[in-house]
Formats: structure tokens, C-alpha cells, sequence
């Protein structure tokens, strides 16, 4: 019974997650996610703190300005654009996350394209295997540098996947 209850736990915050991820301009309202996932409120609550070692409500927060930062990064919209599509309907609030978050106003990030904000690279596991949340982001000053890359169409780990990754170590390893 417990492998049944931990599987549909996992199934459960996976779900709770994808539904996040794909919906950070709804208003996601933990009670209201709880009932839509046909869980009592305070289980709801009690097992995605447990999966992803934070409260729910910080992990929105924390996916709704990780998106921020591809989104500025990537894309020409305005803030206030930006703001509203990740739930935020007051620029100040925004703003004022976002700087509390990285150190700095998102103005200074989008027109400063040399800053590098760290959402998700560096991190550490704990002894019980669970990620550590207490990890401050960068900013970092990235110099320009060359790079090369290959463009690969088709299904990934096929024959053209295989052959292409092939040439491009080659080339690499050469050079």
C-alpha cells in the first residue's frame, strides 16, 4: 500500500507542477489548486512541501521569476507585458519581487545583457537526497567568447542525432 501511495503522490505533484508551470498567470490560489486536484487542502499542502522541500507558495514564486528572467532575456515585450503573463498584475509588486529575488530591478537586467542570473544551475542535494533551497543566486559578468553549435533535425538519439553529434565531437576534439 505504501509503493500505491507514494507513486500516486509523485503522480499527483508532477501533475500540480506541470499545471503551474503552464498556468503562472492564473491565480494560483493553493486552496483552489488543492480542489482541483481532488486533495484536502492540507494534505495538498503537506505533500508537495514534502516532495519539493518548500511550501507551494514559494515554489510558484520561485517559477514565476525564473520564467521572468528567460522571458526578459528572450524576448522583446515590454515589463508590464511580461509582468501580467507571469501573474502579476502590479508592475511595483513585480518589480519589487524580482529585485528581492536576484538584487536587481528587472530595468537593470533587461538592459544590461552581460548580467547572468543563476535560476538554476548551481545547487546542492542534501544527505537525504532532497535539494537544498537555501542557495542565493548570482549575478555574474559573463565575458563575449565564441562558441559553435550544429542543428540537428529529427528524432533525438537517431541515426542522423547519432552521426551529427559524431562530426561535431570530432570537430571539437580537432579544434
Amino acid at each position: 500500500m505504501q509503493n500505491e501511495t507514494t507513486t500516486y503522490h509523485k503522480k499527483k505533484v508532477s501533475e500540480v507542477t506541470n499545471y503551474i508551470d503552464n498556468h503562472l498567470s492564473d491565480d494560483l490560489n493553493v486552496k483552489l489548486l488543492s480542489e482541483q486536484f481532488g486533495i484536502s487542502f492540507f494534505h495538498f499542502h503537506r505533500i508537495l512541501k514534502a516532495y519539493l522541500n518548500e511550501p507551494i507558495g514559494s515554489h510558484i514564486n520561485r517559477a514565476r521569476l525564473e520564467t521572468t528572467v528567460k522571458l526578459i532575456r528572450y524576448s522583446n515585450e515590454p515589463l508590464s507585458d511580461i509582468a501580467q503573463k507571469i501573474g502579476y498584475n502590479d508592475c511595483s509588486a513585480f518589480s519589487k519581487a524580482f529585485s528581492k529575488e536576484f538584487g536587481l530591478s528587472p530595468q537593470e537586467f533587461k538592459s544590461n545583457k552581460a548580467i547572468g542570473l543563476n535560476t538554476h544551475v548551481d545547487y546542492t542535494i542534501n544527505d537525504a537526497g532532497k535539494l537544498n533551497q537555501n542557495i542565493k543566486h548570482k549575478i555574474i559578468q559573463l565575458p563575449d567568447k565564441p562558441v559553435i553549435y550544429t542543428r540537428v533535425k529529427g528524432e533525438y538519439g537517431g541515426e542522423a542525432f547519432n552521426r551529427k553529434w559524431e562530426d561535431f565531437l570530432g570537430f571539437a576534439t580537432q579544434n
